[in-house]
Formats: C-alpha cells, structure tokens, sequence
C-alpha cells in the first residue's frame, strides 16, 4: 500500500462515547494523540468484556480504522450496535499480538461503533489503549517517494542545564515527528489533490506505512508547513510536477 493522509479522527469528544461506568476515567486518553496515555479499564483485569460505543449523531462514512499503543489480544469492532454488523473484512481478533492495528476497510456508513475489548495480552491486567482513529482515506500517494526523498525524523524537545562541574543535565519532554517528502514527475490531478489539500490550511494524519499485518504503529496528526511550491518538472509542460512537502506533527 502507498503512504497515505487521512481525514481527522471523527471520535473527538467524550459526548460522543458510551461505556461502562468503571471504564470513564480514562475515557477522553483514547483519542489524544500523546500515546503515553491510555483509557484503561478498571474492574476487567480477567477475561470479562467490555464495549467501548462511539455515537457519531449523524451518519458517518468510514474506511480506515486503527489502533496504537495497546494492549490487546482479543477484540472486535462492528457497528450501529449489532454484532452482525461486521466489517469487511471483519475486525476480529483472537491472538493478537501487536502493541498496534491497522485496519483498511471497505467504505461503510455507520451512526455508531461499538468496540468490544475481551482479553489482554498479559493475564490479570487490565484493557488499555493508547488511540482509536475512525477515518477515512484523504489521499492515496500516487507513488511513494524514494528513500532518498523521505526525510522522517524525531526531534526531541530537551530543556539542558550546564552544571558547575562541566556536565550536563537533561530533561527530555516529548519527541514530534516530521519529515520532509520530494516527488518528481508527479501527474497534474495528483498535484492538484495536494494542493486541495494544502488550501484548507487543516490538519490531518499522515500514515507512511499503512501495512494490514504487523503495522509499525507509525500514524501522526501533521501540519503542511510553508509553501506549495510544485511546478512543471526540468521545466516540462509534458514531464508532470515537482515539488516538495513539510509535515510537522502537532502539538
């Protein structure tokens, strides 16, 4: 699959969620893209289930769903609050392993989502999840940039005190992601799909990898930062565009 960008997570509030009542503390981590925090269950440290219900008041069209940073071996997602309402492919897993899932569904309209967490992967502890993004796809890469051409990196943001014998201390606070991603002879309707996208000036989620089996976990809320600055590649009317992009993770 081609690197992606996806339309902002539609779960975004607590109103929107329903769950038990020993499961709301955490409610509104699930959906904050620090992954360090987690909604994390309390009382089902067994293999007791819980649902975790997403009311979207209107109807909604979905085709990418993912999680990040769990702990998960058994769970299942379908919606509009009947279990025959599966996916497809269905969301079903009974051996799950990964600390991350991704999920490429065929488009589906839905009011609600019901996500039904069973087991975890370690006995006797409780569920947690570090996200749950509900999309859909923005824009599929017409083809994915070379390795040479896509920068991403981690810059950790640091706060370094000189201490008086000539050391150092550090406070490490957070590492963003961002990347720098070139194309060359890219086609004008793809060109112009990025630039539709640069104009609304929003944020949305860039997914570099978004691989079905064994996801890296790698999926961040970005900003397009400075210019669209595309052209007619080596000067070429006939040759497609070039140019370069900026994303910066947010805040």
């Amino acid at each position: 699959m081609t690197m992606q960008f996806l339309r902002n997570n539609d779960l975004n509030t607590t109103t929107q969620v329903i769950v038990d009542s020993a499961n709301t503390a955490t409610v509104e981590n699930i959906f904050d893209i620090d992954l360090k925090k987690q909604w994390v269950t309390d009382g089902y440290a067994s293999t007791t289930s819980t649902i975790f219900s997403v009311e979207f008041g209107t109807t909604t069209v979905l085709n990418k769903i993912f999680l990040q940073n769990h702990n998960l071996k058994q769970f299942r997602i379908f919606y509009n609050s009947a279990t025959a309402n599966t996916f497809t492919p269905a969301i079903s897993e009974t051996t799950n392993s990964e600390t991350s899932n991704y999920f490429n569904i065929s488009d589906q309209t839905v009011t609600s989502i019901q996500f039904q967490v069973d087991e975890a992967q370690s006995t006797s502890t409780e569920k947690a999840v570090g996200y749950f993004y509900l999309g859909t796809t923005l824009l599929d890469f017409e083809r994915n940039p070379t390795a040479a051409d896509y920068k991403p990196q981690r810059p950790r943001k640091q706060v370094v005190h000189d201490m008086p014998n000539g050391g150092v201390t550090i406070f490490n606070i957070q590492e963003k992601f961002r990347t720098e991603i070139k194309w060359k002879f890219v086609t004008e309707s793809f060109q112009d799909s990025l630039l539709g996208i640069w104009d609304t000036g929003s944020t949305f989620f860039f997914v570099p990898f978004p691989t079905t089996t064994a996801w890296n976990g790698d999926g961040f809320e970005v900003a397009w930062v400075g210019t669209f600055d595309f052209k007619h590649s080596d000067n070429n009317t006939e040759a497609g565009y070039s140019g370069r992009i900026l994303l910066r993770e947010v805040a």
